[in-house]
């Protein structure tokens, strides 16, 4: 299934500075299983994703802490700034 915040590069708070970090993975529990469930409605969206920064530390964040990085990164035309 096809999953569009893996791999995208969110700019986040790191150390108190802002750094560019990887979306490496799903969150998943001793099953294998992925954590939470997507929904359509952002606000219901209750994914875990693995992000990963530049320093090796790898941190858990939800849909929506990755998704409103990613929505201050862009323009109005939709380009990375």
């Amino acid at each position: 299934m096809y999953d569009a915040l893996l791999t995208t590069e969110p700019i986040l708070m790191h150390e108190g500075e802002p750094t560019k970090a990887k979306v490496i993975g799903r969150k998943r529990n001793q099953d294998g299983k992925p954590v939470e469930k997507f929904d359509i409605n952002p606000l219901l969206n209750t994914r875990i994703y693995l992000t990963e920064f530049p320093d090796g530390r790898v941190a858990e964040l939800s849909a929506n802490v990755i998704s409103e990085a990613l929505y201050k990164q862009v323009d109005d035309d939709g380009y990375d700034t």
